[in-house]
Order: C-alpha cells, then structure tokens, then sequence
C-alpha cells in the first residue's frame, strides 16, 4: 500500500514538474523542509524529470538559503509552512527561481503566488517513464554542505553515487535480502 501510495505521488508531482512547470534535465529543485511523509516522494518526482534536488537543512537562514538558490540555479523552490517565511524572503533575490512550492500539512492556505504540493499531486495526466536524458552519471542530488569551514559548498551526487550507496548499506543492513 506504502509503495502504490509513494508512486502514484512521486508520479503525479513528476508530471506537473515536467509538463506545467517545466523542470527538466538540468533543471535544479530546492527542497526546504523538514522531514516529511512528501519528502521521499519529492525527491523521487524530482528524479523522474532528470533534474536534480537540492535538500536544504530547514534551520537555513535566509542568507544562507539565498546563496544556495543562485548557486544551484533552482527555478523551483519547495518549502514547508514551517519554513516558509525565509523561503519566500530569499525567493525575492533570485534570478533564477520561478515557482514556489507549498508543503502544508491540515490544508492551511498559502500565499498568493505560490502553487500548492496538494494541487500538484492531483495532476492528470500519466507519467509513466523518467525522461530519456537520465543515465547513471547524470546528476541526481546537489547537497550543501553547511559550511562550517567557510561557505556552504555544493557536493554533485550521480544516479550511480546514490545506488552504490544503497547497495552498500544493503550489503551490512541486510546481507540474506
């Protein structure tokens, strides 16, 4: 049930990404927000299109957000109500970014100008492939650091980073699987 429920919405936000906000191979998503039941899904959606996902730790300040925004050149910025404030003050300063994604959790309204998560994940039409441009050294994942010896630096993890990693966790978490 899990499964059907985190494919039917990586999917359904894949496809809104792709089609109505046009994040595409190449494209950069940031996601600012805390740990979350959509956080997995997102970044999975994120993945489907061959663009790459920024995390950012949700504590950032809006200084700290503004410079991850222009160095990672996101033209999409998903961020919780919780951390909301700071995304849409640092919104203001980028060139790049384009739209601002809402997470709520009890439907509360958002504002003006900004798409809710909820409206994206009932999106229509079927995704049903990740774009043809992803292979294994494609860029999956844009991390920050948090700059503890300076600013914080972007560190490129590949579709094949990130698989070597789960193989090698599986290989000590769960070696009979």
């Amino acid at each position: 049930l899990a499964f059907r429920c985190y494919f039917s919405i990586s999917t359904s936000v894949a496809d809104a990404l792709l089609y109505d906000l046009n994040v595409v191979p190449d494209s950069a998503v940031v996601l600012f927000c805390p740990n979350h039941v959509v956080y997995a899904p997102i970044v999975l959606a994120v993945s489907l299109c061959g663009a790459r996902v920024t995390p950012i730790n949700p504590l950032f300040t809006t200084m700290e957000l503004e410079r991850v925004l222009e160095r990672s050149r996101s033209s999409v910025l998903i961020a919780h109500t919780s951390t909301l404030d700071i995304a849409l003050e640092s919104a203001k300063n980028s060139k790049y970014l384009k739209h601002v994604i809402v997470v709520t959790d009890d439907g509360e309204t958002i504002p003006s100008g900004t798409i809710a998560l909820d409206d994206l994940r009932s999106h229509d039409k079927a995704f049903d492939t990740t774009v043809d441009d992803v292979h294994e050294h494609t860029p999956a994942s844009l991390p920050f650091s948090s700059g503890t010896t300076g600013l914080p630096k972007g560190v490129c993890l590949t579709h094949r980073n990130l698989v070597s990693n789960l193989l090698q966790f599986g290989a000590i978490e769960c070696p009979h699987f």
